[in-house]
């Protein structure tokens, strides 16, 4: 899998009432999404894998945190012992980005970039010269994402609460 432009994380409780989950991703693929990470860990095991099935009609889907059926890999929290052959890594420092690489991550989230209304007093905020130093430092191995909340300015898109990945090129 190469590295995506974008890279959607799951959470169907931003969505708005009457919205599922499946159809968003639909349409995010109809505009070019190829790659998200299935969250949803309120959901049990066997809802998480039908839910994984549907959506790997549209995109490619990544599970976080446990394998499931229909994904192409593994999304690990940062405290998490190594699951499976392909995987990724939640890395919120230079630690845990060091951490990731040498257990043979293929992807990296680093995060926060900014406050988080999903994930309020989560941190501490990385900053984008933050994230520029730790893409530095891992010279360029694994693909590595940046997690922000979009906030309603100055981006002129999208809506507080949702979230971007946009890929830093070291």
């Amino acid at each position: 899998m190469s590295p995506p432009r974008l890279l959607l994380l799951s959470d169907r409780s931003q969505l708005p009432d009457g919205r599922c989950l499946e159809r968003t991703v639909a349409e995010c693929a109809s505009a070019g999404l190829a790659v998200m990470v299935l969250r949803e860990l309120d959901l049990s095991e066997a809802a998480r894998a039908a839910l994984a099935v549907k959506l790997a009609r549209h995109v490619t889907v990544i599970s976080a945190r446990t394998s499931l059926p229909a994904t192409a890999g593994v999304h690990l929290a940062a405290h998490q012992p190594v699951v499976g052959s392909r995987h990724g890594r939640s890395c919120h420092d230079g630690s845990q980005l060091r951490q990731a690489v040498a257990q043979g991550a293929e992807w990296v989230t680093l995060s926060p970039v900014a406050p988080s209304p999903s994930k309020p007093g989560y941190g501490p905020v990385l900053g984008t010269a933050g994230v520029a130093g730790l893409v530095a430092e891992a010279a360029g191995t694994p693909s590595m994402h940046s997690a922000a909340s979009m906030p309603p300015t100055p981006l002129t898109s999208g809506r507080p609460g949702h979230t971007a990945w946009p890929s830093w090129a070291p």
